[in-house]
This record gives C-alpha cells, sequence and structure tokens, in this order.
C-alpha cells in the first residue's frame, strides 16, 4: 500500500496521472509496459519508472518518436518539459534527444504561436540550469529575435527572464545577446512600462538584473543608477500599496538591491511594505530572502539587524514546525552565510530548536544519505556560527549523525562538514579516522575553495587535538605546500578588499603618537589587523559583521580565529566597533604592552 499512496502523492506533479488503482510497483510497471508509449503518456512513464531498469525501454520509445515523427508546437512544448524534467536521470541519453529537439525548432520556432514559443523558450532554459548546453547556433538566434518580436505581449516578461537566464549558452555560441539587450532597452519607454501590471514588471526588472551583472562584471553591486530602473521605481512608487501582492514586492526588491540601485528612501518603502507579511511570502521567496542582505549596502546596520534580521527570524521561527528537511537546510545555511555584511541575528529560541531537531535521529536517517548529511552540516554550521555549540553531547550528536550518513556525501560536502567541526575540541577521534580514510580522494588537487578548506582543517587539527595531530602532519605533509599556497592567496584577496574603518584609524594614531612599532595585516597563518611582532600582541578591530545580535557576543568563526592565533602564542586584544565611544583605547593598548613586555611608557 506503501507504493499506492507514493503514486498519490507524485500524481499531483504529473499533466497526466498515472492510473492509481495500482497497489504494487511490480504491477504498476507491468501494466504501464503495456500501453502503447506515445507523445501523451512518456513523461508519465518516464516519471514512474525512472529508478528502474525499465527506464531504458521507455528511454528507447521516446527516442522512436523523436526519431520518426513530425512533431507539432503542441508536442515540442511536451517533448522539451518531458527532456528537462527527466534531466538529471540519464543525462546522456536526454542531451541526445534535446539536441534533435533543437534541430526541429531551429527549422520553424518562429511559426508557432506565441504560448508555444515561450513554453518552449522556458522549457529549454532549465534544462540549460540542469547543466544542458544548447548547440544549435540557428535556434540560439531565432530566440534572440523573439525578444524583439513579441514585446508587446503577454507573457512577455517570462520569455525575456526565460532569455536573459540562458545568456551564458549564448556566449558559448558565439551570439552577441548583449547588443540585443542593449537595442532593447530604448523600447522599454515609461509608457511600455506603465502598461505592465506588476508581476511582469518585476519579472522584467529581474531579467535586466541579470544581464547588467553579466555587462558589467562586478558581482552584485553597479554603482550607476539605470534609465530602465530610474523610470521603473516611479511607476512601482504609483502602483503598490499595503494590498499589493508581497511576492512581486519581493522581486522587485531583490532585482533593486541585487544591483545596488535605487534610492534609500524607494528600498525602504518597499521594506516597509513587505516586512509585515513575510508570512505570505512562499516558501521558495522566503528562503532566498537572506540573500537580499547579504547584498545591501547600508550605513545604518541597526537598522538592518533590529529591522529587517529581527523581522525575518521572527517568522522564520513562526514557520519552523512546518519546514520541510529540505526548506530548514537551506534557510538556516542562507542565514549565517549572508550575515558577513551587517552581522548575525539569532537568539535562544532557534538554537534550541534545532538542538531539539537532532534529537530526531530516526527521521534524519530516514532521509537520503545526502540529503541528510547536508542538512547535518547546515545545522552544525549555524551552531558554530552562532557561537552555541561548546555543548559535548551536542558535537558528539553531530558527529556521530554525520558518521552514519557520510557514505552518501561528495567530496565537497564531506570538506565542508570537516571544516566545521574541526573548530571544536571534543569531536571524537573516530569521525577524523573516518575523514582521513576518505584523504586520498578529498585532498586531490582541486579548487582553492578545496584547499582553504584542507589547510583550515589541518590548522584546527594540529593546534588543538595532541591525539591527531600526529597523523594529520604525517599525512598532509605532501600536499601541505600546495594548500598554504592556497590559504594565502585567498586570505590575501580578502584583506585587500577590505576597507578601512574609522576606528582602524584611531588606533594606528594612538600606536604612532606613542612610538610603538607595528604592522598592518601582518601574517601568521591569519592575517591580523594590527600586529606588535616585538611584544607578540595582536590587535583586532572587529565590526558589526563579527557578531550576533541582540546579545552583541563574538561569532563562531571569529571566536576560532582567535583562539589559533592564542594557540601560536599571540595575545590577542579584541576592539570592537562601539569601544571607541565607550573606552580609553589608548590606555588599553599601554596596559596589553605592558603586560606583554617589559617596556614601560
Amino acid at each position: 500500500m506503501a507504493f499506492y499512496h507514493k503514486c498519490i502523492r507524485f500524481s499531483s506533479f504529473l499533466p497526466y496521472k498515472p492510473n492509481l488503482f495500482l497497489i504494487s510497483k511490480r504491477s504498476f510497471t507491468n501494466e504501464i509496459l503495456k500501453q502503447k508509449v506515445n507523445i501523451d503518456n512518456i513523461d508519465r512513464m518516464l516519471f514512474s519508472i525512472k529508478q528502474s531498469h525499465n527506464f531504458a525501454y521507455v528511454a528507447n520509445e521516446f527516442k522512436e518518436i523523436l526519431d520518426h515523427n513530425r512533431l507539432d508546437h503542441k508536442q515540442l512544448v511536451y517533448a522539451t518539459y518531458i527532456a528537462h524534467i527527466n534531466y538529471k536521470n540519464n543525462q546522456e541519453f536526454m542531451q541526445v534527444a534535446l539536441k534533435k529537439i533543437e534541430n526541429e525548432l531551429a527549422e520553424k520556432i518562429n511559426e508557432f504561436p506565441y504560448d508555444s514559443r515561450c513554453t518552449i523558450i522556458r522549457n529549454l532554459m532549465e534544462a540549460t540550469k540542469k547543466g544542458y548546453n544548447l548547440s544549435n547556433k540557428e535556434l540560439g538566434k531565432a530566440i534572440l529575435a523573439s525578444i524583439f518580436i513579441e514585446k508587446d505581449k503577454p507573457k512577455y516578461s517570462k520569455l525575456l527572464f526565460s532569455v536573459a537566464l540562458m545568456t551564458h549558452n549564448f556566449e558559448a555560441l558565439g551570439l552577441d545577446y548583449k547588443s540585443k539587450f542593449k537595442e532593447l532597452e530604448p523600447l522599454l519607454t515609461p509608457e511600455f512600462l506603465d502598461k505592465l501590471c506588476l508581476k511582469d514588471l518585476s519579472i522584467l526588472l529581474s531579467a535586466f538584473k541579470l544581464y547588467y551583472q553579466k555587462i558589467f562584471h562586478i558581482g552584485y553591486r553597479i554603482v550607476n543608477p539605470m534609465p530602465l530602473f530610474e523610470n521603473s521605481e516611479k511607476i512601482i512608487l504609483k502602483s503598490i500599496t499595503n494590498t499589493t501582492n508581497a511576492n512581486d514586492l519581493y522581486w522587485i526588491l531583490f532585482s533593486y538591491i541585487s544591483l545596488n540601485t535605487g534610492t534609500e528612501d524607494f528600498i525602504r518603502h518597499l521594506e516597509s511594505l513587505i516586512l509585515p507579511r513575510l508570512h505570505e511570502l512562499t516558501q521558495f521567496n522566503f528562503n532566498g530572502f537572506p540573500f537580499l542582505y547579504k547584498l545591501r549596502y547600508s550605513s545604518d546596520q541597526k537598522y538592518i539587524i533590529y529591522v529587517i534580521w529581527k523581522a525575518y527570524y521572527e517568522e522564520l521561527i513562526n514557520r519552523f514546525p512546518k519546514l520541510s528537511a529540505k526548506d530548514m537546510s537551506v534557510v538556516i545555511y542562507r542565514m549565517w552565510w549572508s550575515s558577513s555584511l551587517h552581522g548575525f541575528y539569532c537568539d535562544s529560541r532557534l538554537i534550541s530548536l534545532l538542538q531539539n531537531f537532532l534529537n530526531e535521529e530516526r527521521f534524519i536517517l530516514s532521509l537520503p544519505e545526502r540529503d541528510g548529511y547536508e542538512l547535518v552540516t547546515n545545522i552544525s554550521a549555524f551552531l558554530t556560527h552562532a557561537a552555541f555549540m561548546d555543548d559535548e553531547n551536542v558535537v558528539s550528536r553531530i558527529s556521530d549523525l554525520l558518521i552514519k550518513l557520510q557514505k552518501g556525501a561528495t567530496d565537497k560536502l564531506v570538506m565542508s562538514s570537516t571544516n566545521i567541526m574541526s573548530r571544536h575540541l571534543n569531536v571524537p577521534n573516530r569521525f577524523w579516522d573516518i575523514f582521513l580514510e576518505r584523504f586520498p580522494s578529498v585532498s586531490r588537487a582541486g579548487s582553492h575553495e578545496n584547499d582553504c578548506y584542507l589547510f583550515s582543517i589541518y590548522l584546527n587539527v594540529t593546534l588543538n587535538n595532541a591525539e591527531m595531530k600526529g597523523k594529520f602532519e604525517e599525512i598532509f605533509k605532501p600536499i601541505l605546500p600546495r594548500i598554504i599556497r592556497n590559504w594565502k592567496d585567498s586570505s590575501t584577496d580578502s584583506v585587500s578588499s577590505k576597507k578601512q574603518g574609522y576606528l582602524h584609524k584611531i588606533v594606528e594614531d594612538i600606536l604612532k603618537k606613542n612610538e610603538i612599532k607595528y604592522e598592518k595585516e601582518f601574517y601568521d597563518d591569519y592575517y591580523i589587523d594590527l600586529a606588535l611582532p616585538d611584544y607578540k600582541l595582536a590587535i583586532e578591530i572587529e565590526g558589526p559583521n563579527h557578531y550576533i545580535y541582540p546579545a552583541t557576543k563574538i561569532n563562531g568563526k571569529t571566536l576560532n580565529k582567535i583562539r589559533n592565533l592564542e594557540k601560536k602564542g599571540w595575545r590577542v586584544l579584541q576592539l570592537a566597533f562601539y569601544h571607541y565611544r565607550e573606552y580609553n583605547i589608548e590606555q588599553m593598548i599601554k596596559e596589553c604592552v605592558r603586560v606583554c613586555s617589559p617596556i614601560k611608557f
């Protein structure tokens, strides 16, 4: 009966419903195979038996259909849907199928009705998001041409958005999509924009957000405002009210914040409308909300923390009991990952919920191994960043879960989880033994990120785990020069992008005034803000992003750095960004120098 219920649950995703009277996998599969395979039921069949040995049978029938039939526009809509929805099940086969479909589309896509053309392009875009690459240059040209042909028709914004998401394919085909968008922009006049409903306008802005990010090559920040966004701002202000759909507001806000465009008053007005209605956001949009505030540039840090992040946090607490395992994993990862600009809002309520959830071992182990491993990794990362993972029982529970789920984890996931666990002192040695068994696989030369993980693990373990130190030094020895080099390069890039703050200048002036020799960004496996090597004194100036609010305590990453510097013999003086208003910094520095050295002032 379990399979019967699974069929019912899956049936809501299908355009054609399976025969739900079937109650066993075998009878279901046999019934499917008796049916004649055709374009109307092929997707149902692929979906139903995609993980069985019968996939090859159905795939061959699909191939026969594509080889021997000229499909009309409706059938090509469905064929592209089949190909993208099943792409991950058998990439090699679906790539062949899509290339056949591409050849047929190239000849006649511009002859199809508008709705069919939009849907086909959207389906191709979904396939490219999963790794497929367009190969037919004529089809690429036809798709780009469609953004001029259809400008005044319904769903135009969705068409343009699909095209914008395929720009890497156009680049690979040698097609100049940038000039097409540039030609299009002057046609999007205020009069044209005024005719769009707010939803279509938000999608249009999202499409141009993707385009601008490509042409400026500067990630998520654009300094100069763009006419399209300036014109849209005026129209949006006229259109939005307290009853405007919260999800449309979200996409408008996302476009403006991602490009760092729009006036501060405009952005705050949008935020004032959306924050009281976070409960109306779809789960997908709610999960994406933290990304906005990794990108939101504002000098008013208190507003970001105590208005934006607090509102989001309260809604997360409300949603937590109903979150799926996947959504929980995504949202807690994005929360801590997005805190690098302004800081992190978290109190004991969410910590308790996550720690209690870790007790649900039976449920966690019932998840697919990779999903379960990723979820536990993200929970451990969150607790570590929030500096709430000191409890030996919590560390032991997480270690045990990761050990039980590790067979389904990719090397990248293993590296991520091991890097997090290496920051804790009471991780059982069995965890490290299992990591070292995978060492030949995870330590192969790869990305800078992988090598940074490796050196971070090596540093944490050799400094803090006397029992494992010898093993790690021996096993890491062949790759140590490489990972040290890449760790330092990555740290240097990070330091060079930092801006010197007001407190930094105050401290330097004090050191100069008292004729104390110092070095800026002194390197000893970590970059130290201001180092006094003669006194082995490190002065770390902690900006707002080093803290967890509302308690204003140091986050886990910074604590790890301080602990390791102290293990290396440094005495660390931490100066918080608010110290210059509350403390006599000069006296603090003098006292530290006096303690570290017999030299007196």
